[in-house]
């Protein structure tokens, strides 16, 4: 169960990343979704850990001994990624990946306009 006090800053950070004009800087930041901002900036405010090159890929997070890569789409991308850090570096591997803890489907009727 999540705490209250981690809800309000999961909230906070959607808030001030919502607000905030971003700017692009820093390596595969131009294609980043926002879900993907707000995670990296709820495990490690400091953005100096963000973007970081291991080798010849690019974590999302290193920080001190765990390296954060976040996936919020299918997982085979990470296949070579994976393998290269847990054969070249001796840092634990954090793999986030976010899901739904509900979902609402709304049906809409092409005739009536109707939803149910």
């Amino acid at each position: 169960m999540v705490s209250e006090q981690e809800k309000v800053k999961f909230e906070k950070i959607c808030q001030a990343i919502s607000d905030a004009e971003h700017e692009w800087q820093g390596i595969g930041t131009y294609r980043e979704k926002t879900l993907h901002r707000v995670l990296k900036s709820y495990l490690c405010p400091d953005a100096d850990f963000h973007e970081t090159a291991v080798g010849p890929y690019i974590a999302d997070i290193v920080f001190e001994n765990t390296i954060y890569e976040i996936q919020s789409a299918g997982l085979f991308p990470l296949k070579k990624k994976l393998a290269y850090y847990l054969s070249h570096t001796e840092k634990q591997i954090q793999l986030v990946c976010p899901v739904l803890s509900a979902k609402r489907v709304i049906w809409v009727d092409t005739q009536s306009g109707e939803m149910s």
